[in-house]
Parts: structure tokens; sequence; C-alpha cells
């Protein structure tokens, strides 16, 4: 699902307009099993950080290849 298939404006805005920490979503379709495994990785990654910033650049160092499979994407306040 393509959530995050969308102008980066509006993200900005979003993240703007409700505070959040991070936003993270989908540029493409993509398929349920790929989707499920990094979103467990990233469910269980979370629990470890405090900063989004730090958070993400681990993670995206680590799963690297997944993320550009699936077209993952993290956009931070």
């Amino acid at each position: 699902c393509a959530t995050l298939n969308i102008e980066q404006v509006r993200i900005s805005r979003f993240i703007a307009a409700t505070r959040v920490s991070m936003v993270v979503g989908y540029r493409k379709d993509v398929d349920w099993i790929d989707s499920a495994a990094i979103d467990l990785l990233l469910f269980d990654r979370l629990q470890e950080y405090k900063s989004m910033h730090r958070f993400w650049e681990h993670f995206r160092g680590r799963y690297r290849d997944l993320i550009s499979l699936t077209g993952l994407r993290a956009f931070l306040r």
C-alpha cells in the first residue's frame, strides 16, 4: 500500500501540525510478506531508541536492502 506516495510538502505539513517525531510508510505497493517482515523489525527496533533520528540511522544502515525492496520511507521532525 503506497501510503507515502505523496508530495513531501504534505508530509511536512502533517508533521508540523501533529508534532509527531517520525512518519513511516511505503511509497509503492509492496508484497504483504515483505512489508510484514520489515514492520516487525521496525516495531522491535523502535523500542530500543528514544531518538527517532538515531533509530532511523541505525535501521536504514542495517536493513538497507529490505528498505529498498519495499520502498519504505521515513520522515523525521
